[in-house]
């Protein structure tokens, strides 16, 4: 898989979206491609984090699965203004075998 700005990255609104094709496919043939039909990441409207974004797979030396290293935003009350903040997680696997990328 490989995962792209879907959004404006510098706005609460950031998110990715992600394009994969089958290991067996010829990547060079841009049929065998194939794009998310909505954003992987994006704020839950839980709480005030927002615009997942700026990935990178960091390897778990620990354990069995990789972390996820990536950025979201979230909104300050104080200063009322939405500050950046890195963060770090085990990435989980679904049942298509992708990673499960959202800001949770």
């Amino acid at each position: 898989a490989i995962y792209f700005a879907a959004s404006a990255c510098w706005t609460p609104y950031a998110c990715l979206g992600m394009i994969s094709a089958d290991t067996r496919a010829n990547l060079l043939d841009s049929r065998s491609w194939h794009k998310s039909d909505s954003p992987v990441t994006m704020g839950n409207g839980l709480d005030s984090i927002r615009g997942g974004s700026n990935i990178c797979i960091v390897d778990n030396n620990n354990g069995p699965d990789p972390f996820l290293l990536y950025e979201t935003k979230f909104y300050d009350k104080t200063t009322h203004n939405y500050v950046k903040q890195i963060r770090l997680r085990t990435i989980e696997w679904g049942k298509d075998g992708l990673p499960v990328i959202n800001s949770k």
